[in-house]
């Protein structure tokens, strides 16, 4: 049984590939999609959503059919005080519409939010007034990373809710590494041990590797690809994107 679905860069090639609960590899056909062109954004409900060139256009992909589509982003070079952008994606789970939301903000903390959301069912774009966009307080940055002088602490928590109040933080795992290697959490196996993607200074590549909770130890699964390509996807099969023409394109 399929777990995720798993996507990486090697060199100018790109790869998918299924993943099931033994951690077997299956190579998914992701013909017409060069996967080397597409970065990958999110999955929702079985869709991929990647982006192309300088996030100048929006493919939506669902595997389980094979069928894309793609959606031209608006320009925001008449944005010039929040240059910076991060595109987002999820599938309403009411009317399983695929909807996109691109958000602009500025460099240094200092100037306006510019947000917008595409529906595809509407094909198209409606910008968010003001008062329903983050405050200008609210800032997307990293997280510190618990730095000590030999290990770095990679860290997991569950959140519980209560009437939308976080009830409880629980604690899932805090697992030290040297200082050296640089580990990147991408996911989950069934039995909830972390996937992440580590770099160590002695290889040119970075590897995915699978932390034994028994033994307490990264174990390497086999596969090297670029730093920062490997992304991870839950595994759905669904028919979304089955009424839209194949291979399409809309602004």
């Amino acid at each position: 049984m399929c777990c995720f679905n798993l996507t990486y860069m090697q060199g100018n090639l790109g790869f998918m590939f299924s993943v099931n609960e033994s951690l077997a590899f299956t190579h998914v056909d992701t013909n017409p999609l060069q996967l080397q062109n597409f970065k990958p954004v999110a999955s929702s409900e079985g869709v991929w959503c990647f982006t192309y060139g300088s996030n100048m256009m929006v493919v939506l992909w669902n595997p389980s059919i094979k069928r894309s589509v793609g959606i031209f982003v608006p320009s925001f070079l008449n944005q010039p005080d929040s240059p910076k952008m991060l595109i987002g994606f999820g599938i309403r789970p009411d009317t399983l519409d695929p909807t996109i939301l691109k958000i602009n903000y500025p460099y240094y903390g200092q100037g306006p939010w510019y947000v917008s959301v595409y529906t595809l069912s509407t094909r198209r774009w409606n910008n968010l007034e003001n008062d329903r966009l983050p405050r200008e307080t609210i800032r997307i940055k990293r997280s510190g990373s618990f730095l000590a002088d030999e290990y770095r602490i990679l860290c997991a928590w569950v959140l519980e809710f209560d009437g939308g109040i976080v009830s409880s933080c629980t604690v899932i795992f805090a697992i030290p590494f040297p200082i050296e290697n640089v580990v990147k959490l991408i996911g989950f196996t069934k039995d909830e041990e972390p996937i992440v993607e580590c770099n160590s200074n002695q290889h040119s590549a970075n590897s995915l590797q699978v932390y034994d909770k028994t033994t307490q130890q990264f174990q390497n699964m086999g596969i090297e690809a670029n730093g920062g390509s490997f992304f991870i996807g839950p595994y759905k099969e669904s028919l979304i994107l089955l009424d839209q023409p194949n291979n399409t394109y809309v602004l």
